[in-house]
């Protein structure tokens, strides 16, 4: 066997093994948890869409005297509907003026027309203040989150 043969021969194991070592590290990989294509337990979002359902529904009607109640205490999964009882826009957001006490699964909400609502449900034991973006001057309230 001549020297090109041999450093051909060479190549073709170097170039194998490269394959090989992709090839197993794509299986490792696809089968990991991080994966992206992988769907992310779907029997979780089953159960926490059951909790959701099971959950408390608290009502806070945003009228022209301010948010009414202006405190509720929930547990997890329960849920905080917002509805705008006033002929005026507003915008329910986490925090008080300050930004302080603000939570990330309350979210930055949205503006609310006259009759319109959204729900924020809190998936764990937390103290949400809350206030309209659009009038500062209007009342603030808290959402306490507690476990039994």
């Amino acid at each position: 066997m001549n020297t090109s043969q041999q450093q051909r021969g060479s190549f073709a194991f170097l170039g194998l093994i490269i394959l090989a070592t992709i090839f197993i590290f794509l299986a490792w990989w696809v089968r990991s948890p991080n994966f992206p294509l992988r769907q992310q337990n779907p029997e979780g979002t089953a159960t926490e869409d059951k909790l959701i359902e099971a959950g408390v529904k608290y009502r806070i009607e945003i009228t022209d005297k301010g948010f009414v109640p202006g405190v509720v205490t929930a547990r997890p999964y329960d849920s905080v509907i917002f509805i705008n009882r006033d002929s005026k826009p507003h915008w329910p957001v986490s925090g008080d003026l300050d930004n302080k006490r603000a939570c990330e699964a309350f979210g930055q909400g949205r503006e609310l027309a006259a009759g319109e609502g959204y729900a924020v449900v809190f998936h764990e034991e937390d103290e949400c203040a809350f206030h309209d973006q659009l009038n500062e001057a209007f009342s603030a309230g808290t959402i306490f989150i507690q476990k039994k």
